[in-house]
């Protein structure tokens, strides 16, 4: 249930502000070391890091003094970092609630 809540949350657009704080939470909770795998999947940065990362560009356009457009490199790498420990931590919770079902599988046949 927590899996298909946090996909369909993924799929709706996100504001510039919900993005904003999308992002300073998932940073946050990244540099305390307080992602895990209870909160990976409610976590939705990895769904949302093109539009995090491209919201800097539209608020760029947007502004009439600013004649180049840059690419922030230290938030595209904290934010793939963050990315990269919420997917680890949901491939780890994948993969123990697997080796879950196989041991109660295993179980059940050695009953029989």
């Amino acid at each position: 249930k927590k899996k298909a809540a946090a996909a369909a949350a993924a799929a709706a657009q996100l504001s510039n502000r919900q993005l904003a704080d999308l992002y300073s939470t998932c940073i946050n909770l990244s540099t305390q070391n307080k992602i895990n795998a209870k909160n990976a999947f409610s976590l939705n940065l990895i769904d949302h890091i093109d539009d995090v990362l491209e919201a800097d560009e539209r608020a760029a356009r947007a502004a009439p003094d600013q004649h180049v457009l840059t690419t922030n490199f230290q938030k595209a790498s904290c934010t793939v970092e963050t990315s990269v420990k919420i997917y680890c931590y949901r491939v780890d919770a994948v993969h123990n609630d697997a080796f879950k079902m196989l041991g109660g599988l295993t179980r059940e046949e050695e009953d029989k």
